[in-house]
């Protein structure tokens, strides 16, 4: 996909305030109004310049920081709820999607290390 240098730009600004609150995952509808492209134009130029989705790229962002907290001795439900899921069950999925272990087992490695 080609982007013009503009585009690019802003596509990069997404990332920062993606970034800027790892816990949060935006809506797409809110990074398009924040950022002025088209929702095809954001989502395609984002996997273009990042060589992943932008779900994913969130996601995973979260679930790190979800890790983190934790490794901290934050329960799993104190963790989910951080992350935005209100199903303890909901969060464990995507954890597992991204970490491939569950929160609980996370949480047991990380002790026994």
């Amino acid at each position: 996909m080609t982007l013009t240098q503009k585009q690019e730009r802003l596509i990069h600004e997404v990332k920062r305030f993606i970034d800027s609150s790892p816990l949060e995952r935006t809506p797409v509808v809110e990074l398009v109004q924040r950022s002025g492209l088209t929702e095809n134009l954001l989502t395609k130029g984002f996997k273009s310049v990042f060589k992943e989705t932008l779900y994913n790229y969130q996601l995973r962002l979260c679930m790190e920081e979800a890790a983190i907290l934790l490794h901290k001795g934050l329960s799993i439900k104190e963790v989910a709820f951080a992350c935005g899921y209100k199903a303890q069950g909901n969060f464990t999925r995507a954890f597992f999607k991204i970490k491939k272990v569950t929160p609980s087992q996370y949480q047991s490695e990380k002790i026994s290390q």
